[in-house]
């Protein structure tokens, strides 16, 4: 009989390390995929923007087209754009295609686009304006408009299950969304 309890004690050791070691797993990194079609839709809420760039500038971006590139780990998109400089009697209308680093901003629950640049510039030329010139501050105007800008927040639903809370800590870009790490806080 006294064999009988050792071996119901060696059961329920068995067990409850099987159960911890089961919750060990519960608390390791978790990769979520959010796909670009939920980036498209929170990027959507944000636009029409419109904006003043050193006071020489109003700025109006609509209609963004977000596009991955996972070659390089940005994200891409391409907008329309108003531009009217306050020195011209004409707004210049065309489109520009931008792209920046993803990153996770921890006070506000939030994926940021960080080192925005212009990578097209398709708004037609006027007389006046150098070309060059104009890239410039178009170049500038991104730099400073979008500049973290907020892509995507996280629900708090998203950073908690029924025991952990989970911190988003890394992220990168792939063909079919971008790719977030969590780890459970402490």
């Amino acid at each position: 009989m006294r064999s009988l309890g050792r071996y119901s004690a060696c059961v329920w050791l068995i067990l409850i390390a099987c159960i911890l070691s089961g919750c060990a797993s519960l608390l390791d990194p978790r990769d979520v995929v959010l796909p670009l079609s939920r980036l498209q839709k929170s990027v959507d809420q944000k636009f029409p923007f419109h904006g003043r760039y050193a006071d020489i500038f109003e700025v109006e971006a609509a209609r963004p087209k977000l596009l991955l590139r996972p070659d390089a780990n940005r994200i891409a998109a391409i907008l329309d754009v108003r531009i009217a400089p306050t020195f011209m009697k004409r707004a210049l209308q065309g489109q520009i295609n931008i792209s920046g680093v993803l990153q996770i901003d921890a006070a506000r629950n939030a994926v940021v686009l960080t080192q925005p640049r212009l990578d097209k510039l398709a708004i037609p030329t006027v007389s006046g304006i150098e070309p060059a010139i104009l890239q410039e501050n178009v170049g500038r105007i991104v730099e400073e408009v979008f500049n973290n800008m907020v892509v995507y927040t996280f629900r708090p639903e998203e950073l908690r299950t029924t025991f952990v809370r989970w911190r988003p800590v890394t992220i990168s870009t792939q063909s079919a969304g971008i790719v977030i790490s969590f780890e459970p806080e402490n």
